[in-house]
């Protein structure tokens, strides 16, 4: 069984996110609650393909959901 991970370069997850390379660099020194966790090897910022998919599962939203929308539906839940 082989357990290699397997990390993304920042130009791999924009390919993968349809965005450009050098918005992952500008979010990674800048707003890194925008992308996923990443580690800094020989320098080089990598990302691990299970954190990618874990962060991408988090972002991801249902709007099918059986639950009501508040905001839709003007009823705001009581505190």
């Amino acid at each position: 069984m082989d357990n290699k991970k397997v990390y993304l370069s920042p130009a791999d997850l924009a390919e993968r996110w349809g965005i450009k390379a050098s918005t992952i660099s500008t979010n990674a020194s800048r707003n890194r609650r925008l992308l996923p966790r990443f580690k800094k090897l020989g320098g080089r910022i990598r990302f691990d393909l299970q954190d990618v998919e874990a962060f991408e599962e988090l972002q991801t939203v249902d709007v099918h959901s059986e639950q009501e929308n508040p905001v839709l539906t003007g009823v705001m839940p009581v505190r």
